[in-house]
């Protein structure tokens, strides 16, 4: 049951690899894990960012979001993620990424993101996972967000 593959339907997740916007971590040909982004006119979305359980706590998300930034910085003016896991939270402002309240995104963003979030097969595995989906409500996710600067 974790909250960071409800965020992406099986159909979401094949045309993200499909149009190059994945990075999937293999160790001896096993998957074990993978970060997923959408670009939203000139942001660009950390969607999901997942390394298995087993494999935590090695320098393997660190290395992830490291690679992501060489390979995806020249690309990227402004990203934002969201993060309930206070260690994912950490790594994020190491390379780069401040806190934000949501007010700071602008409208046109956030309405994007509410429609992606408010997809009806998203709703429905929410419903089914979170026992009919009262938990969402309750988990605290903060914003962070990554802003090139001039110079």
């Amino acid at each position: 049951k974790n909250l960071a593959l409800l965020y992406q339907l099986p159909h979401e997740v094949q045309k993200a690899i499909d149009e190059g916007r994945s990075y999937l971590i293999r160790e001896q040909n096993e998957l074990i894990g993978f970060v997923l982004w959408a670009f939203r006119d000139s942001w660009c979305e950390f969607t999901t960012l997942y390394i298995k359980p087993e494999y935590r706590n090695e320098g393997r998300f660190n290395k992830l979001i490291e690679t992501l930034k060489a390979t995806l910085g020249p690309k990227i003016q402004k990203a934002v993620a969201f993060s309930r896991n206070p260690m994912v939270l950490q790594i994020m402002y190491k390379v780069g990424f401040r806190p934000v309240p949501f007010s700071y995104l602008p409208g046109k963003l956030w309405i994007k993101l509410i429609l992606n979030r408010l997809h009806p097969l998203r709703v429905v595995s929410y419903l089914k996972f979170l026992k009919l989906g009262s938990q969402i409500f309750k988990i605290k996710f903060q914003a962070i967000v990554y802003e090139k600067t001039a110079g």
